[in-house]
């Protein structure tokens, strides 16, 4: 009897001490948004784009950019219903549930970097991160207005080829017409919560202000792809002040030899950066290549815009080149990749989109491409953007291209 008395004992010991243990684990895996759940080495943020298709995150709602009346501290995107919306890097999800003026859902999720960055904060300071949040507002976890959710929960580990959710309709999003709000805050989870314990993932500044813990989204995701994947073309995010002429004979000496290639991003094509082609002269040879460029938007396009309507293309280096506003881009021995110059339209802030792919550029709303004298308008196709997901007018520098796209 005593026997079985001290068998009985010792597993009921063993089962107390098991049932402890599992109760530690499972107490460690809850995360309520408020507790520290290391952002682990397999999840670092190595590369980063936007939420949205380049094209749709140029397109602001209700001239909600960074900033706007002075006090909102993200970029507000015009989005259909259901649009998915994905994490802009890898990260760990901190935050999911609705939200007073986020509506429905928002999700805020926490990213670390290989290694230290220089972005431009709210007040215009250069400040060096490490660790940063990414905030994306007025979602739903179903693509249509019924159906299974997305199955996250706070402290997974979130990927960029996984939706966080979707855009909200305007009844349920809590705030205006459909969009989505995307927000930057400078900090760890930990550190914005010391801070601004009551809304650390908030959309609109406070007194006293908070915005130095805050970064335009745009101009962030430029600043840091710029520095961890080396890229040398800018997304459309870059918005530099650029003369309206540039003479790459005048500027070759300045522009270095391309970065690294950028890192894989399997929803991108992997493509090198664009090679710097040296200023041509009439004696290299190379007559059936364009010396000079002019593009001329249409009068159509200019009524489409009610602000500043510029031309635009980026050099090797990441550097907006960039006409007056209302008139025609000119460029001298222009640079090429792989026989091409990619140029946009830019409307203030907004890029229209000129998808789908295939249309000629006159019926995008260029009245004229010059090359060399020659107007090859009907002949300029709106291709893929290489180091996007949006297109752009593909301009051949070599004239045995006409009409076709980048391979």
């Amino acid at each position: 009897m005593k026997t079985v008395r001290a068998l009985w004992v010792r597993s009921l010991c063993v089962g107390l001490v098991f049932l402890s243990l599992l109760l530690q684990a499972c107490a460690e895996g809850e995360v309520d948004g408020t507790s520290e759940v290391p952002v682990v080495a397999t999840c670092t943020a190595g590369t980063l784009r936007p939420p949205v298709e380049e094209v749709l995150f140029a397109e602001l709602y209700a001239r909600r950019g960074f900033l706007a009346d002075g006090n909102h501290l993200g970029r507000d995107v015009r989005l259909a219903e259901g649009t998915p919306v994905y994490p802009i890097g890898c990260g760990i999800l901190r935050v999911y549930r609705a939200a007073q003026g986020y509506g429905t859902l928002v999700a805020v999720v926490e990213h670390l970097l290989p290694h230290s960055v220089q972005v431009t904060n709210g007040v215009g300071e250069r400040v060096t991160i490490t660790r940063f949040l990414s905030i994306y507002g007025h979602l739903r976890q179903t693509e249509g207005r019924s159906g299974s959710g997305t199955g996250l929960a706070v402290g997974q580990q979130v990927r960029m080829d996984r939706p966080l959710g979707y855009v909200e309709r305007d009844a349920l999003n809590g705030d205006g017409a459909e969009h989505l709000h995307v927000g930057i805050r400078l900090q760890s989870m930990a550190d914005a919560q010391r801070e601004d314990p009551s809304a650390w993932f908030r959309g609109y500044d406070r007194s006293p202000s908070v915005r130095r813990s805050f970064a335009d989204p745009a101009t962030f995701l430029s600043e840091v792809r710029m520095q961890l994947e080396g890229e040398s073309s800018a997304p459309p995010c870059v918005h530099d002040a650029s003369p309206t002429i540039m003479d790459a004979s005048a500027a070759s000496d300045a522009m270095p030899s391309p970065a690294v290639t950028p890192m894989p991003d399997a929803s991108l094509p992997m493509m090198p950066p664009p090679p710097i082609t040296p200023p041509m002269t009439a004696d290299a040879g190379m007559s059936p290549m364009m010396r000079e460029l002019v593009v001329t938007p249409s009068a159509t396009l200019r009524a489409l815009c009610p602000g500043r309507l510029q031309m635009l293309t980026w050099d090797p280096n990441g550097r907006t080149i960039a006409s007056a506003a209302d008139q025609p881009l000119m460029l001298r021995f222009p640079w090429t990749w792989r026989g091409y110059l990619m140029v946009s339209a830019r409307c203030d802030s907004v890029y229209p989109s000129f998808d789908p792919p295939g249309r000629t550029a006159r019926m995008g709303g260029i009245n004229s491409i010059l090359q060399d004298g020659e107007d090859i308008v009907d002949q300029v196709q709106t291709c893929r953007d290489p180091w996007g997901v949006g297109t752009k007018f593909a301009i051949p520098l070599d004239r045995a291209s006409r009409g076709l796209c980048p391979e």
